[in-house]
């Protein structure tokens, strides 16, 4: 099966998620609308409901806040720059746990569910056993009421199972409590499809262009691999098949590395432009946002803003051809955050004539923030044979 009609298959496999069938688990939806102003700037509605019931107001400063407490525990509340709440849960990290785990989104989330079963904002009044039942999280080891003894000092680990979920284990004195948490990233980031969206609508054009590739660092951290015509590949790790890979295209001259950028190479400089966003002319993209209820949003952004956008959510990106013809190389560029359990799918038409110097527009549709597990194991693992 060749690679496009793959991508084809998994597009329409996710149409209904991706436009029309959101599904809200109660941990992500906050109680009721809030009447009036939050107390706050929040990132999300989630953060907002919890400012709202636990009376965080005001004045915050940028960085973690000490001084807040729910039901005995203390919370962790951190402000981001711009001065909106970026995180309210339970204290149940370390910051140099946190950092050794090495996914602080993940551990953002665990604070934040256990103070949200707690909270109980749901509107329909379930129990915490129904609420994690509806959200697909269960615990694998131990009892319900030994949550209430997680604390910063428990020694704690997490481990992922084939990128579908989550296994986070703590070990107190009583036994072992292991929780197991689906790949799901609305339940991760605690917004529902439609917010994510919006937020993304709303940011992508306020980020400023990537920064270019240091191919002296990458070089540092990957296999080169050079021909005796001094062109090769800083090869780079596949994903979901041996077509799609973050491997770059370069050439040496005089010891010198430089990106392969040239229309008789079309295929090797397309990939190298849509994974770095270095090319020798603007790269405007056309873009049509596929949103949630079979609705499209437009937007006139470059190349570079989503690549940089990508960036500073923790994405990896990858890149797979899909056609080629004299006037275009069609393409999907898949950005990979693995601890958040998503990707952003950008499906593009790259024109020839940004290879000869000759400024023209991409036309691209995202699809974003597409869970694993809407992905299924046949385009993991089916065996794509290479195109002629």
């Amino acid at each position: 099966m060749r690679l496009y009609t793959i991508i084809t298959a998994l597009l329409i496999t996710l149409s209904p998620v991706l436009s029309g069938g959101k599904v809200v688990a109660s941990e992500q939806a906050p109680a009721e609308k809030l009447q009036g102003k939050a107390p706050t700037k929040c990132r999300t509605l989630q953060l907002a409901s919890f400012a709202k019931a636990l009376k965080i107001a005001d004045g915050l400063h940028p960085g973690d806040n000490d001084g807040f407490s729910y039901r005995g525990r203390p919370l962790h509340v951190r402000v981001d720059s711009a001065g909106t709440i970026a995180h309210i849960g339970y204290a149940l990290f370390t910051p140099e746990a946190a950092q050794m785990v090495g996914m602080p989104r993940f551990t953002d989330f665990m604070e934040r569910y256990l103070l949200g079963l707690d909270l109980n904002l749901n509107p329909n009044n379930q129990t915490p056993e129904q609420i994690m039942a509806i959200d697909r999280v269960y615990l694998a080891e131990g009892r319900m009421e030994w949550l209430k003894d997680i604390s910063p000092a428990t020694p704690f680990s997490v481990r992922t199972g084939d990128m579908k979920g989550f296994m986070a284990t703590w070990t107190l004195p009583q036994g072992v409590l292991t929780v197991s948490i689906p790949a799901d990233c609305q339940l991760l980031i605690g917004a529902d499809a439609e917010e994510l969206e919006q937020n993304l609508i709303a940011t992508l054009p306020t980020f400023p262009e990537v920064r270019p590739i240091d191919l002296v660092a990458v070089k540092d951290k990957r296999q080169l691999l050079v021909g005796g015509d001094g062109r090769g590949q800083l090869k780079g790790k596949p994903y979901l098949s041996p077509l799609i890979s973050s491997t770059l295209y370069v050439e040496d001259v005089d010891s010198v590395l430089s990106l392969i950028c040239s229309p008789d190479m079309a295929t090797r400089s397309t990939t190298n432009v849509m994974l770095t966003g270095q090319s020798p002319v603007p790269l405007p993209i056309d873009l049509t946002v596929n949103c949630y209820g079979y609705r499209n949003q437009k937007l006139n952004v470059t190349l570079g803003q989503f690549l940089e956008f990508c960036r500073s959510e923790g994405c990896g990106l990858y890149f797979g051809i899909k056609s080629k013809s004299p006037e275009k190389v069609s393409g999907t560029l898949f950005a990979f955050n693995p601890s958040l359990a998503y990707n952003h799918v950008l499906s593009v038409e790259f024109p020839m004539e940004i290879l000869q110097g000759v400024a023209a527009p991409l036309k691209a549709t995202l699809y974003a923030y597409v869970p694993l597990h809407f992905m299924t194991d046949d385009f993991f693992y089916h065996d794509i044979k290479e195109q002629p």
